[in-house]
């Protein structure tokens, strides 16, 4: 189990199970997973997606905002 829902209430963790479950059926496994990292560590592993996109050559229609540079 994970540590931060250890710290919850069983119904506040019945209610982060659920929200978790959402996402991964909505998004898929990895965004269900950054969706539970700490904001600094989710930046920086969107700002890490971004820049691995361009590396490999993916083009932006527009440049995201306030992730990068």
């Amino acid at each position: 189990m994970n540590t931060t829902l250890q710290a919850l209430s069983p119904s506040q963790r019945k209610i982060s199970k659920i929200r978790i479950e959402h996402l991964r059926s909505a998004f898929g496994d990895e965004i269900a997973r950054v969706s539970q990292l700490p904001l600094m560590e989710r930046y920086r592993y969107v700002a890490w997606m971004i820049d691995n996109g361009r590396k490999h050559g993916v083009k932006h229609s527009r440049e995201p905002r306030g992730v990068t540079e």
